[in-house]
């Protein structure tokens, strides 16, 4: 069985392992530099400019246009052909937009008046 993993997930494994050591080695700073990380940001770049002009201006539909051109198919369970993505559905980010903006709202509500639990 071991043999059969190798043969199957070697090239796989061997990325990961690189990946891993590498992020290690050069430390959280590289980390964040990745250029895998580059959605991420833009992301909450683009989650900024709603909190600051709303959902409705003219900044954020210009930040999403750019946003879903360069990043459009990034999206939990991309790799899965049923799986809609921004591009092929606008609204599904502006709802991610929306929850996450909600959520800090609420956790800095949750701050201010030193409330037990922290909303999810």
């Amino acid at each position: 069985m071991k043999e059969d993993l190798l043969r199957e997930w070697d090239i796989t494994l061997i990325n990961d392992m690189v990946s891993f050591i590498s992020t290690h080695l050069y430390g959280k700073k590289t980390a964040f530099s990745l250029e895998t990380m580059k959605p991420v940001r833009a992301l909450s770049a683009l989650k900024t400019v709603a909190g600051k002009y709303g959902l409705d201006s003219e900044e954020y539909r210009r930040e999403k246009k750019s946003y879903i051109s360069a990043y459009g198919d990034r999206i939990e369970g991309e790799l899965k052909l049923e799986t809609r993505t921004y591009r092929t559905n606008e609204e599904l980010l502006d709802r991610w937009i929306l929850d996450s903006l909600e959520a800090d709202s609420a956790e800095k509500d949750c701050e201010e008046t030193s409330c037990s639990e922290k909303p999810l």
